[in-house]
């Protein structure tokens, strides 16, 4: 039996790109999805601060996996959109980061989902909206 799209995100999320982006304490259920990151030296920019692209990573890999949480085995998802509203800087002393997702809406072949990051002092230093889209639904093995 084939592992399904949700389990193989979570296995991603713990193995690859867990170790490059220092993701931890993955917890996903039923349409929410939270971790704990820190960054590695190499998202740091050279002002000292974790880079945009780093936040935005997290974002998207958290709404992602809140959306497939709720997914049926066969449904493919892939972001339509995602906007990220930096509202701090985020610096090494505000390690380590919590990231949480929660779906918002199912429209037909649409769900729209909106997240948050908070640093270790709980400020809220991000915050994200996006809309994934269901592209196609994968044939099931016949057993």
């Amino acid at each position: 039996m084939h592992a399904s799209l949700f389990q193989q995100l979570q296995a991603w999320l713990v193995g690859d790109i867990g170790a490059d982006y220092g993701i931890s304490q993955l917890q996903a259920a039923a349409g929410s999805a939270s971790f704990s990151s820190q960054p590695p030296a190499v998202h740091f920019n050279p002002l000292g601060g974790v880079h945009g692209g780093y936040t935005a990573t997290l974002f998207d890999a958290a709404l992602g996996l809140a959306v497939y949480s709720q997914a049926a085995n066969e449904e493919v998802y892939v972001t339509a959109t995602l906007q990220v509203n930096y509202l701090r800087p985020i610096h090494a002393q505000a390690l380590p980061l919590r990231t949480e997702a929660k779906v918002l809406q199912r429209d037909g072949r649409q769900v729209s989902a909106h997240a948050t990051l908070h640093d270790a002092q709980g400020q809220l230093c991000a915050s994200a909206s996006a809309v994934f889209t269901c592209l196609r639904k994968v044939a099931q093995n016949a057993t």
